[in-house]
């Protein structure tokens, strides 16, 4: 038999990922598994640097200690609002 010992769901909060939670919550209940739900930001702001080698090299800004707790707020709300905190994992 398949045996699961991890569930991981990525979430962007839209209503496609409001039912991947819901299943994959159900999934890791029924498998007794370890359940993380992560969000990625993907709106930070990039730029594009000039390498000493010629060639455009891309970066990303980095988020203050404010708005990584802003999102970690938002993605508590979202999971709680789905199917609650016990047993969840969350990762940004």
């Amino acid at each position: 038999m398949l045996r699961f010992s991890r569930i991981l769901c990525p979430t962007d909060f839209s209503e496609s990922s409001r039912q991947a939670l819901k299943y994959a919550k159900a999934l890791s209940a029924w498998y007794d598994a370890r359940f993380t739900v992560l969000h990625v930001c993907v709106d930070l702001p990039v730029f594009e640097m000039t390498s000493p080698l010629g060639h455009s090299v891309s970066a990303t800004g980095m988020l203050e200690e404010s708005q990584l707790a802003e999102r970690r707020a938002a993605v508590r709300q979202f999971v709680a609002s789905e199917v609650g905190e016990d047993g969840v994992e969350m990762g940004l």
